[in-house]
């Protein structure tokens, strides 16, 4: 690149003649002088100078192209730069946040620490308590400071829990049954298979159904459009809703417009001197109170009148001269459903026995005048022999029974676990609603003839009773402090050994006995008698066998609700 220099020196030129110099006669000469200096001196220095002029030209164009490049570089430069400072600053706000995560990383590890440091004491703890648990398994001790047996049973059948059956048990029922499922739903099973049972509305598991043999005396229970239901100033409409079961099989029961009477059906069964028991499954459509009846030609029964709203009821005996006896309940079904019920004990004035559904008007009032479209929905209905319902059959043409629930434990299955001079049981059940007019069996540790037993069950005063027999000869004999009511689940304690029983119902006072022998037995049967003749009609939530007679502080604690 050129570089500048400076400008060359002038010689200074001599003045240039003027007019007054013509005068004076200089005028030449000092125009020869001007003339000669340009010539030789002047006209070289001014081109000199040109030449100079032009030279920095030149590099200050080369400067300014170079200061242009430079500024462009550094104009890329600085953009460069900012772009490597936000670059930088953006990794700062990385590391920062890193930093930050780190920080928690760390507590949080910290804190995972504790944890597991919290775990592995937890884990000690229950290695402790395990090993000391099956330290007093093994050696059969108990410990009296829990007030509980520490001694695991030697059976436990825990149905409400396992929601199944122990292998060891035999279920005997020669015909087909009704359970309520898991999901809530009434399910037909097959012969030999136990129900493990559930309620259609909380859905919790309510145990192994044990129930005695019921016949359904009624034909097309759920077909109330058949030609075996008369309707009376009603008509029905078939498969109009869904049934509890889930099916679209509900019917509905719809009023006729008659003005000032009554609208239902009915169907016949013919039986004197006999305890009843009727039942339909109900819901709300445009009515929501109902009616059940039993009666003859001669004198109408007790009915009971039912609000499908809350579920209450409520039993007349106006008129009821040729039945006694007469109950009624209502179970929550799920869904709007409801089963009512009716129970009356049938004299012998004639033999004809009207199983009714009335529809009752918003007012309650059975006698009125329909407008032919309102109704309620109905669904299985059932008419058997027995002084409380049991769970509902199906019908067609003809009747259906269905057989007894039966489960027992022998051989082996029994021999294995049970000890024969002493134990105990505690056991939880829970009686079905109603039930209550004939001794309920919870459980019987029996020979297969029954001569020898010890057998608990719930009495017709509802108290449970122990009994012990030895070769038919009753050794004992042990009634509760506390009574069981209906529909509700009881915790039963017994303990046994030679010249010492004992019972506790819920967690009363112990009741003892400090005389007897303890039998020799084969079997255990649950829920009946060896022979099947007392049925518990309930569920059997738990059963469970300690081979120990306990002491009774521990038995209350056991049966403790």
């Amino acid at each position: 690149m050129t570089s500048p220099t400076a400008p060359p020196s002038l010689t200074a030129a001599p003045d240039f003649p003027s007019l007054a110099d013509r005068a004076t006669g200089t005028y030449n000469s000092k125009a020869y002088a001007w003339a000669q200096h340009w010539g030789d001196t002047g006209g070289p220095e001014v081109e000199a100078l040109a030449e100079n002029a032009y030279t920095n030209a030149v590099a200050a164009n080369e400067a300014a192209t170079t200061a242009s490049s430079a500024q462009s570089a550094a104009s890329n430069a600085a953009t460069t730069a900012s772009g490597h400072a936000t670059t930088a600053s953006n990794a700062a706000t990385t590391a920062s946040g890193h930093a930050t995560t780190a920080g928690t990383a760390a507590t949080t590890a910290s804190a995972a620490a504790t944890t597991a440091s919290g775990h592995a004491t937890t884990a000690s703890n229950a290695s402790t308590q395990a090993q000391a648990s099956a330290a007093s398994a093994q050696a059969i001790v108990l410990g009296v400071s829990t007030g509980m047996p520490s001694i695991r049973p030697s059976f436990l059948a825990d149905f409400a829990n396992s929601r199944a059956i122990d292998p060891r048990i035999t279920i005997t029922r020669p015909s087909t049954a009704f359970r309520v499922n898991q999901f809530g739903l009434p399910e037909q099973v097959a012969s030999g298979v136990g129900r493990i049972d559930f309620s259609p509305v909380a859905l919790n598991c309510r145990g192994l159904l044990i129930e005695e043999s019921r016949a359904n005396l009624l034909t097309y229970s759920e077909q109330f459009d058949n030609g075996a239901w008369t309707k009376t100033r009603a008509t029905v409409s078939a498969n109009a809703a869904i049934a509890p079961d889930g099916t679209t099989t509900a019917d509905k029961l719809i009023e006729d417009t008659t003005a000032s009477n009554s609208h239902f059906v009915t169907q016949n069964y013919a039986a004197t001197n006999t305890t009843l028991s009727g039942s339909f499954f109900v819901k709300s459509a445009e009515r929501s109170k109902c009616r059940i009846e039993i009666s003859n030609f001669l004198n109408h029964a007790a009915a009971v009148d039912f609000d499908l709203t809350n579920g209450s009821f409520v039993v007349s005996t106006a008129g009821a001269t040729d039945y006694t006896n007469t109950q009624g309940s209502i179970v929550n079904a799920g869904n709007g459903w409801w089963r009512i019920s009716i129970t009356a004990t049938k004299g012998s004035a004639n033999s004809n026995n009207f199983l009714s559904l009335s529809v009752r008007n918003d007012a309650g009032n059975t006698i009125y005048t329909g407008d032919g479209t309102s109704g309620l929905y109905v669904w299985r209905a059932k008419l058997e022999a027995g002084s409380f319902p049991t769970s509902p059959d199906q019908t067609v043409a003809s009747t259906v029974t269905r057989a007894a629930d039966s489960a027992t434990v022998t051989g082996t299955s029994f021999s294995s676990w049970y000890r024969q001079d002493e134990g105990s049981v505690i056991v939880t059940a829970r009686s079905a609603p109603g039930v209550g007019s004939v001794d309920q069996h919870v459980f019987s540790l029996t020979d297969s003839g029954g001569t020898n037993r010890i057998t608990l069950y719930r009495n017709t005063s509802r108290f449970a009773v122990l009994v012990i027999d030895v070769g038919g000869v009753t050794q004992a004999t042990l009634t509760s402090v506390a009574t069981w009511a209906d529909n509700t689940v009881a915790k039963i304690g017994v303990s046994f050994k030679a010249g010492s029983f004992a019972l506790s119902l819920d967690g009363a006072a112990a009741v003892t006995a400090a005389s007897g022998s303890v039998p020799t037995v084969d079997r255990l049967v649950l829920g009946n008698t060896v022979a099947g003749t007392r049925a518990f009609n309930g569920w059997i939530e738990r059963f469970g066998f300690f081979p120990k007679q306990i002491s009774n502080s521990e038995l209350v604690a056991g049966a403790t609700q």
